[in-house]
């Protein structure tokens, strides 16, 4: 069985976010930057890959996907750059490592690192590490680290990030985490009640059927 490796380290850093420096416990993603070659084929690595660069069926083609899948499958470490890695890490400091195995194909897909725009400079609570910019970086090949103190998915913090990004180019303020995650909050909790009367309507209807069936 065909495998690539997730690697996360967890330990104490100063993050910048908008409420200033914060010591806190912080997961860092590791990730291989700019691989110029495949570990594996796309073919192997990405259910549907063939069919999403040449099917016949132009609705099974989606190049703007493929490219998405196809970065996030290059980020990921192979068993020798995992070897390698933790090697480095022992030696280099003493945070806690996790090592996480992906059969391939791949099947639980994400937003790539690299698909998220660079934190601003007064932080917002997450960013890069650029190991291999480090001096006496022994590595090969080129690994960076990704943390974020208040977003789990990458994907929750690429659409953070994208929106803020497109305001600011725009020359317009976009919304806070914090103002972001209550409204969000807000609309999920007016869902839930729009659902719950959904569901009553539904059952008046249904019982008004039922009279009319039984010509009450």
């Amino acid at each position: 069985m065909k495998k690539l490796y997730r690697i996360k380290t967890t330990g104490q850093m100063t993050a910048l976010t908008p409420c200033g420096e914060e010591n806190t416990e912080v997961c860092v993603y590791w990730f291989r930057d700019k691989r110029d070659t495949p570990a594996f084929s796309y073919s192997e690595a990405i259910p549907g890959w063939d069919d999403m660069l040449s099917s016949p069926d132009q609705s099974k083609r989606n190049p703007e996907y493929a490219d998405r899948l196809q970065a996030y499958v290059d980020q990921l470490f192979t068993r020798e750059e995992v070897d390698t890695i933790k090697g480095y890490f022992l030696t280099a400091n003493t945070l806690e490592t996790v090592i996480e195995e992906i059969e391939l194909p791949v099947t639980d897909f994400d937003t790539p690192f690299r698909a998220i725009p660079p934190a601003p400079e007064g932080g917002d609570g997450y960013g890069f590490i650029e190991l291999y910019g480090t001096d006496g970086y022994p590595l090969p090949f080129k690994v960076c680290g990704f943390f974020d103190v208040v977003y789990e998915s990458p994907y929750e913090r690429y659409q953070m990030a994208k929106v803020k990004s497109l305001l600011e180019r725009s020359g317009l303020s976009g919304p806070s985490d914090t103002d972001f995650r209550i409204e969000v909050k807000e609309i999920s909790e007016k869902l839930k009640h729009l659902r719950s009367a959904l569901v009553d309507l539904q059952r008046s209807l249904n019982g008004l059927n039922r009279r009319l069936i039984q010509g009450e």
